[in-house]
Order: structure tokens, then C-alpha cells, then sequence
């Protein structure tokens, strides 16, 4: 039977792809009533390969680093409700000539309902992402000269997301079985900033319950022209992208705990962001 809890394994880790977006995985399942599962996460982002609003390469300049510590949780409040939290509990950002700017970022909280058709899973979630972060935060560099480098955009927005998921396994393999999800979601944004539209992709396997592998396709589009060109990069305006990515979760043994390695990288339609690999460890719970 399929585990519910494998499903978040890859969910939202607080990460920035160019430092401007938060990595959403798309997936139909809920959990169940009094199911439990948090991920606390570790991620590092380098890059000096900017995309800017026309989708050109800029020359390479000095290197952008951002490091998040994060934590994940989600709760089955009953079978088809689940509310979750995504805090980045510490925010580091820093060019290669600069000082870090460091505090915690923007939380986002959700609330997903789900249903069951024909043996697939439909999720419908809204998620609002409260300002907590610094959007003014400044790091100086070696010549003195300040940057505005926040840990946080300074609006709230609110996303709202459709989900679709279905296990699956194969007969002649009983040792294996797993997951496929695709969803689309539409953020609402604030203070001038144009909306978003985000869609994506998983596919999972579990490997005689000992181990989970998941690849994934990701990417986000601003369908407007009409944007704040003034902003920087960090604030997500206009900010498009399509990535790839792949994780592995191993489960400790006699234990409740999953060992966890992720990994994303853009792979077209960047603009405005800093384009490379994002790599994160972490270790999750999960129990009910």
C-alpha cells in the first residue's frame, strides 16, 4: 500500500532557484487524521550567472550565495484536510565581495483539501505568505558601497494551487511501487508586483520500503508585460524559469526519521534570476 507520508519527502524546502522562488511541489494527497510529518532542511544556492527581464545572459560578475535553514511541517487535521507551514527559520545572502545579510524569510502557511476520483487525488490549497522577513536588509561591500540584499520580498500574497496525484505499483515487482502528480497554481501578489502562474510535475518510487526516488519539473511565468523594472531580482518580478530536479530519501532504520538529499537547476526560460544548482540535505519525521 501506498505510504502517504513519501509524498512530502520532496515538498517545499524554503529554497530560492536564483534566489526568487520558492520551490512548490504539486501533489493531490492529504494526510490522514492525525498523521505528522516535518522536514528540516539545510540548502546552498552559488551563482553568477544572471538572467535578466529579457532573458540575457549578463556578463559574470561576482558570485551570489544564499543559504537557507529551513522547516516543513504538515498536519492531517481529518482525512481530507491537511494545514501546513513553511518557515525559513534563517536566511543568509551575500555576494563574493560582500558582507551576509541574515534573518528569517517570508513564512508561508497553507491549508489543502482533497478528494478521491477514480482512484486518483485532487488537492486544492491556499497558501498566504506572511511578510516576517527583512525587505530592506543591506550588505556592504569591500569598497563600502551598500546593496539591498533582504531576506524577504515585503509583500503578502496569497497562492492557490490544484493538485493531481495517483499511486501506482507493478504486479511483477512487489518490492517496488509509487507516485505520479502534476499541478498548476496562481499566486496573488501585492504592492505593484505582477501575479505569477506556477505549474509542475513529480514522479516517486519506494524501493522495498527502504528508500524513495523522486524526479521532478518545475517552472513558473508572469503573464504580464506590465512590471516594476525598478526591483531587484531578489523580490521575483517577472521572474520566469522551467527546472529540473531529483531527490532521494532513505529511511533510518527502527526509526520514524528519513534521510534526505535533494537537488534543482534551471534548465530554460530564465529571466531576472541567478541560474545554477541548488543543493539540499535534511532529515524528517514522520508519524500517525
Amino acid at each position: 500500500m501506498y505510504p502517504r507520508h513519501a509524498l512530502t519527502i520532496g515538498i517545499a524546502t524554503l529554497v530560492v532557484i536564483g534566489a526568487s522562488a520558492r520551490a512548490e511541489a504539486y501533489s493531490g494527497f492529504t494526510k490522514g487524521r492525525g498523521e505528522v510529518y516535518v522536514k528540516v532542511a539545510f540548502s546552498t544556492f552559488t551563482s553568477n550567472d544572471f538572467y535578466d527581464l529579457s532573458g540575457r545572459l549578463n556578463d559574470r560578475g561576482q558570485d551570489f550565495t544564499q543559504r537557507n535553514l529551513g522547516i516543513y511541517a504538515e498536519y492531517g487535521i481529518l482525512d481530507e484536510l491537511t494545514v501546513s507551514a513553511n518557515v525559513p527559520a534563517l536566511r543568509i545572502n551575500s555576494y563574493a565581495n560582500t558582507n551576509s545579510a541574515l534573518g528569517v524569510g517570508d513564512i508561508q502557511l497553507a491549508l489543502k483539501y482533497g478528494v478521491r476520483l477514480f482512484g486518483f487525488h485532487l488537492s486544492a490549497s491556499v497558501m498566504p505568505e506572511l511578510p516576517l522577513g527583512d525587505s530592506d536588509a543591506t550588505v556592504q561591500t569591500d569598497s563600502g558601497l551598500n546593496l539591498v540584499l533582504p531576506t524577504g520580498d515585503g509583500e503578502f500574497n496569497v497562492w492557490t494551487q490544484l493538485a493531481l496525484s495517483r499511486p501506482f505499483s507493478i504486479s511483477a515487482l512487489k518490492w517496488m511501487d509509487g507516485w505520479a502528480s502534476v499541478g498548476v497554481g496562481y499566486n496573488v501578489r501585492t504592492k505593484g508586483y505582477a501575479n505569477q502562474v506556477g505549474f509542475g510535475g513529480e514522479v516517486g518510487l519506494r524501493l522495498f520500503e527502504l528508500a524513495y526516488l523522486q524526479g521532478r519539473l518545475r517552472g513558473q511565468i508572469v503573464p504580464s508585460d506590465d512590471l516594476d523594472t525598478a526591483s531587484g531580482f531578489i523580490y521575483g518580478e517577472g521572474t520566469e524559469y522551467l527546472t529540473v530536479g531529483a531527490g532521494v530519501a532513505v529511511v533510518v532504520p527502527e526509526t520514524p526519521l528519513l534521510g534526505t538529499f535533494d537537488f534543482e537547476v534551471p534548465v530554460a526560460g530564465q529571466m531576472n534570476l541567478y541560474s545554477g544548482p541548488v543543493f539540499i540535505a535534511g532529515i524528517a519525521l514522520a508519524a500517525g
